[in-house]
């Protein structure tokens, strides 16, 4: 039996961390979590994860001290379309630089970007009504 949805949380801060569980606790209590701060590992992570699950959401932290969220961005967009059309990825950061926008929004996965502060700010209200 496959499991509905894992998330992928590729982070290493503790903003991040909190909007994650916000998120979770909100609209995916049923999900699997695995933070990971190493796109390799996600990477990895993510094709072995498609045989087990239904539905992979990434949440990219473009924030991550030697990390660069357009490489991982660039190696996904490589994997194989059955891979793929499980995922999607939401891209977190606290500014957006154009050439960020530009390598990463490219990629069909790419669903949406949020600004780490705003969103934050608009989750804790939703959780407090």
């Amino acid at each position: 039996m496959k499991m509905r949805r894992s998330i992928v949380l590729l982070n290493n801060d503790p903003v991040m961390y909190m909007i994650a569980n916000l998120l979770i606790n909100h609209w995916l209590k049923e999900s699997t979590i695995q933070v990971l701060s190493n796109e390799h590992l996600a990477l990895h992570f993510i094709v072995t994860q498609t045989k087990v699950t239904e539905e992979i959401t990434v949440l990219l932290d473009l924030d991550i001290q030697g990390f660069d969220g357009g490489t991982f961005i660039q190696a996904f967009d490589k994997l194989s379309d059955s891979v793929k059309e499980k995922v999607q990825i939401f891209v977190i950061g606290s500014n957006f630089r154009p050439l960020d926008e530009i390598r990463i929004f490219q990629s069909k996965a790419v669903k949406n970007h949020f600004e780490k502060a705003l969103l934050l700010e608009k989750l804790q209200r939703m959780e407090k009504s």
